[in-house]
């Protein structure tokens, strides 16, 4: 009791003092925001003492002459003592400090709703880089301008609060400089940025809610956002760049990004720390893959342990599971963007990768056509190798929404350069749908690739799309299929893979299937 009163005194002390010196000189550097943090009572455990600890090795640095080095945690417990720094932030913390050290350039958050990632990183991570590089600019972006702007106020704030000057004609939230030369600037994604730079890139939920997620368009327009606008302001001696995400679907900007990094030769990997905190701690079978390139930070947890258990409980968690269902707790919570079963293609399954063909493959290209220019269907060509070892490849995907004419214009030029390539050891299969337009349109290919070793194959009667994949999905779990390292057509591949059968296409899934079944068959074809 003594203790607690003793409390309240030191910190009643302390609001007198510093309101009564702001009343005699409302120039001083003390201001409303610090003084209101005095007036609650809600401090985190032992965060006065690491203030005070704080403020005293600023002044200790002020009598030396020379810039305090306040860890990221120390300036925490200067400008919001109310912060509780719960395990998860402990260690998400210490990797924030790598990032102001140089150590880390690029970093991928993934954490359930409302667990602080973007009170510790957007407001106060923002404004700690700023207040150790004040001549430095960071961008601070989210799916709305409006929530944009409240971060960027936050950040002005504690950076402000820990002593920071502001030049006094730049203060707009949306907009707001240093005296030194540096700033802030933000925007919703998608918003402009032209003239800006960063040396700090922060992307905080670009969706805003499970409708954008679904939307193709929504998370195209994103991806050529990110390319053409956000990626090139980073400033030219090179920055560092985090993505703070609830994934709401597996092609967010962090799961698009992931699969390029998959497929990226080394010189081309962006290398990405990746923290991924499920609210309730999976078993190691459980938990997603992330490409070889990338550093995933240890998860310190037993299996079935919630991540903060002290604001949500285990018991709370599984109430909330309950309640969202199955795919948005996969998603949201337990940073796994698709049920927990999966599609027929598992995700981790696409890791292998190759650069150059083994000697004494055989080669198919299968084509699973679609006949209406610029519809919802495509047509697909899929070539694929095989070993004398018994490994298969994924070689090429040629794709496309043509009319009859160009599509059999491109699959003739297609056979004639993988003709050219891999010579007798090369056939060429074309799906026939059922139905008398199937058949001519199968015979249509056929004769167009007159020449060429080519056949057509009826799958009617043959099973669903699902039995007909099922020999590809067996040797994809044993891991027996590679993919071409880099290929343009990569991302959008593994897209499609994982997301059957529920995703809104299925042409390349046809035409590796089909491919796969040929070339499986061990058959060596020979012509003169």
């Amino acid at each position: 009791m003594n203790k607690h009163i003793g409390g309240l005194t030191r910190r009643a002390t302390q609001f007198l003092v510093a309101a009564v010196a702001w009343a005699a000189n409302p120039a001083s550097t003390i201001n409303v925001p610090r003084v209101s943090a005095l007036v609650s009572f809600d401090f985190a455990p032992g965060a006065l003492e690491a203030r005070d600890a704080a403020l005293a090795k600023i002044e200790a640095a002020k009598q030396s002459g020379v810039r305090d080095d306040l860890t990221f945690r120390e300036f925490v417990a200067l400008v919001n003592p109310r912060y509780r720094f719960f395990k998860h932030c402990e260690v998400l913390g210490d990797v924030l400090q790598r990032v102001a050290d140089g150590d880390i350039s690029r970093l991928m958050i993934f954490m359930p709703p409302r667990h602080g990632k973007s009170e510790e990183t957007s407001r106060l991570f923002s404004a700690y880089f700023l207040y150790r590089n004040p001549q430095k600019w960071v961008a601070i972006t989210s799916y709305a301008a409006d929530l944009a702007y409240t971060l960027s106020r936050a950040a002005k704030d504690h950076f402000v609060n820990a002593g920071g000057e502001l030049k006094s004609d730049a203060k707009a939230v949306k907009h707001w400089m240093t005296a030194q030369g540096g700033g802030l600037w933000a925007t919703g994604v998608g918003g402009p940025a032209t003239g800006k730079g960063w040396h700090l890139g922060i992307i905080d939920d670009p969706l805003k809610n499970a409708e954008q997620a679904a939307s193709v368009k929504i998370r195209d327009k994103q991806k050529e956002w990110f390319q053409s606008v956000f990626s090139t302001r980073e400033e030219p001696e090179g920055g560092a760049l985090i993505f703070i995400l609830t994934r709401w679907h597996e092609d967010d900007l962090a799961g698009w990004q992931l699969a390029v990094e998959a497929g990226a030769s080394e010189d081309e990997q962006q290398k990405w720390h990746v923290v991924n905190f499920a609210a309730i701690k999976e078993s190691p079978e459980e938990e997603p893959k992330f490409p070889a390139s990338c550093t995933v930070i240890k998860d310190w947890r037993e299996p079935g342990e919630a991540l903060c258990e002290e604001r949500y409980p285990l018991a709370k968690l599984k109430k909330i599971a309950k309640s969202v269902g199955e795919y948005f707790w996969n998603a949201l919570f337990q940073q796994r963007p698709r049920p927990k079963d999966g599609g027929c293609f598992k995700r981790e399954h696409f890791t292998k990768f190759f650069d150059e063909l083994p000697v004494g493959c055989r080669f198919v290209r299968y084509w699973d056509k679609a006949g209406t220019a610029g519809g919802g269907d495509w047509s697909a060509g899929v070539l694929m190798a095989r070993d004398e070892a018994g490994f298969f490849y994924i070689v090429d995907v040629v794709r496309g929404q043509w009319g009859a004419k160009d599509r059999e214009d491109i699959i003739k030029a297609t056979a004639e350069s993988d003709q050219a390539a891999f010579g007798n050891n090369y056939t060429v299969w074309v799906e026939q749908e059922g139905g008398s337009g199937g058949k001519e349109s199968a015979q249509s290919t056929l004769m167009n690739l007159s020449g060429f070793a080519v056949f057509a194959e009826s799958v009617s009667g043959k099973g669903d799309k699902t039995t007909r994949a099922r020999p590809l999905i067996a040797s994809f779990e044993a891991g027996n299929v590679k993919l071409k390292r880099g290929a343009e057509w990569l991302h959008k591949y593994i897209e499609e893979m994982t997301g059957f059968p529920n995703a809104t296409n299925d042409d390349q899934v046809d035409g590796s299937s089909g491919a796969f079944n040929k070339v499986a068959l061990g058959v060596r074809w020979e012509w003169d």
